[in-house]
């Protein structure tokens, strides 16, 4: 693995599709439009671009400053939240009539009633979907049927879908849009902590009944991480894809497949299989962040409308609220799935974009060398989030430097070889602004063929660049990959765990990658299980204890 970054590549057709597009570009001539696309300030004004699309999600939900609400300096988004549109969609929901009055008695401030809609989507996908329904079902099927592989029995469930695809949708923009909030990331931290507990619970059950305990050193809770991240990692693929059913067969094989994996790793033989005992009542006790603890500035001393601790924690367990949000998300669903781009990306209007392009100190450009190349608003969108998501956009470049570096000598143990690879694919992640820009681009696809396209083309790319970095780690520490698994198998489970951990770091902040009770990296401890899971148990695999082979 080697040669040209394809960062460094110039831009064609396959990233810019409607600058380079015969029916969408002002360029006659496909030299023309060779010549546009691979222009350096084209890239700079993409460039230019993301960074004005990371700033605006990063800006405040909830301003209380009126100068600061002024100046713009804030996530503009959410501004569709009037009173009257979120209390007409509620009343259209029912049972209760809702007034522009309800919504103003509880939030005042339209950035309030955004920052508390935001928790509330970070809460609610988690719970009210797949895991409510396993908890419901696993432990019976788990007790009936524990000959089956559990990756096929939860398959059958459903658990490679969404189970609200819209729902979730938000729930992806709602973490981008907490990615720079602490307040929004300490409500996703108790929601992904509760939803962890319920994993757990519901994983010991299932390997209880078969019979199968984690292996020395495994924590049940990292197992249960593990599972959440692949989860994530599965359902991206699944929104990009829409309704393709070949898209729900591959992440039906990939869940499947992951937690084979998984388990071959983290697992091992225990005591005799048995079913869960009647004390064990439900999967789990463990229950979401109630309404009070979701609902930050509605329960806040200083900006909710009640004078008491008790007025306000009654308020946010009101049904009506309860009404309200849900009339709120959808306002917001129905701007995200609209004809045209949602309204966080009116931070994106030409003009802005030129001054972004301009400010990086490499020459002057103007807004009308913007529409010369995008004369479509939308196709600007389309084609920066294309970019995102693309080499380019630097979302797996990573995976250069590091097959290099695997080529060029890696340290003798496994484990310490993962660490360092994994936490410098997330430090080089994490730092790029295309990082919420690729989210963003997940969960718009629909209606828009150009942009599922270069989706397509990024993921197909990806895959191969982890799998020649894969194929360069298993020559180096002499190890092959066991039957059935393939290399496209391996470097895909390791794409979507790698972006499950990213999901989740951006929604919670959890000490940047690092677990506090060990200060290992969570996607470092994760890695070695998804790697070795998928060889041969020779020299150690199954405990992870694989050294480097003598060169």
């Amino acid at each position: 693995m080697g040669g040209e970054s394809a960062v460094d590549a110039p831009l064609d057709a396959t990233v810019l599709r409607h600058l380079a597009g015969r029916a969408t570009s002002n360029r006659r001539t496909a030299q023309g439009r060779r010549a546009l696309a691979s222009d350096p300030t084209t890239r700079r004004i993409v460039e230019g671009a993301l960074q004005l699309l990371a700033a605006e999600v990063g800006a405040p939900l909830a301003v209380t400053d009126r100068a600061t609400a002024q100046g713009g300096n804030r996530c503009r988004m959410l501004d569709q939240l009037s009173a009257q549109a979120v209390a007409d969609a509620a009343t259209r929901l029912g049972p209760l009539r809702a007034t522009p009055a309800h919504v103003r008695d509880r939030w005042p401030r339209q950035g309030d009633l955004a920052q508390d809609l935001v928790a509330h989507l970070l809460v609610r996908s988690l719970w009210g979907g797949h895991l409510e329904r396993t908890q419901r079902q696993a432990l019976a099927d788990a007790a009936a049927d524990a000959s089956r592989p559990l990756g096929e029995q939860w398959v059958e469930l459903g658990l490679h879908l969404p189970r609200d695809p819209l729902l979730h949708r938000l729930h992806v923009v709602a973490v981008v849009l907490a990615s720079g909030d602490p307040r929004l990331q300490a409500v996703a931290r108790e929601g992904r902590a509760a939803a962890d507990d319920a994993w757990s619970s519901v994983l010991s059950c299932a390997l209880r009944a078969r019979g199968l305990r984690p292996r020395a050193g495994v924590h049940l809770a990292d197992l249960a991480r593990g599972l959440s991240a692949l989860l994530d990692g599965v359902h991206l693929v699944a929104l990009e894809g829409g309704d393709d059913p070949a898209v729900a067969r591959r992440c039906a094989h990939r869940l499947q497949r992951g937690l084979d994996v998984l388990a071959h790793a983290a697992l091992e033989p225990g005591e005799p299989p048995r079913g869960p005992a009647p004390a064990d009542g439900p999967a789990s006790t463990a229950a979401p962040p109630a309404a009070p603890q979701v609902l930050a500035r509605l329960t806040d001393p200083v900006t909710g409308t009640r004078r008491t601790e008790r007025g306000r924690r009654v308020l946010a367990e009101d049904a009506l609220t309860e009404q309200l949000l849900a009339g709120a998300t959808a306002v917001l669903a129905e701007d995200l799935t609209g004809a045209t781009s949602p309204r966080l990306f009116e931070a994106l209007s030409f003009p802005q974009v030129a001054a972004a392009t301009t400010a990086d100190g490499r020459g002057s450009v103007t807004a009308a060398q913007v529409k010369d190349r995008w004369p479509r608003h939308e196709g600007l969108v389309e084609d920066v989030l294309s970019y995102s998501v693309s080499a380019h956009g630097g979302m797996y470049d990573a995976g250069f430097t590091l097959g290099a570096q695997v080529t060029e000598g890696a340290p003798g143990d496994f484990s310490a070889f993962a660490h360092a690879v994994t936490a410098a694919e997330l430090a080089w992640v994490l730092d790029r602004p295309s990082a919420k820009a690729r989210l963003l681009g997940s969960v718009l696809t629909q209606g828009r063929p150009r942009l599922h396209a270069a989706l397509v083309a990024a993921r197909t790319a990806q895959r191969d660049v982890w799998g020649d970095l894969n194929r360069a780690v298993l020559s180096t520490f002499g190890l092959s990959l066991r039957a059935p698994i393939t290399p496209e198998d391996q470097a895909e489970l390791l794409v979507a765990i790698s972006e499950g951990v990213v999901l989740r770091i951006l929604a919670t902040g959890e000490q940047g990658w690092f677990d506090r009770r060990t200060g290992e990296s969570l996607l470092g401890r994760l890695a070695p299980w998804a790697f070795l899971g998928c060889v041969d148990d020779t020299a150690g695999a199954g405990s992870g204890r694989v050294t480097a082979k003598p060169r």
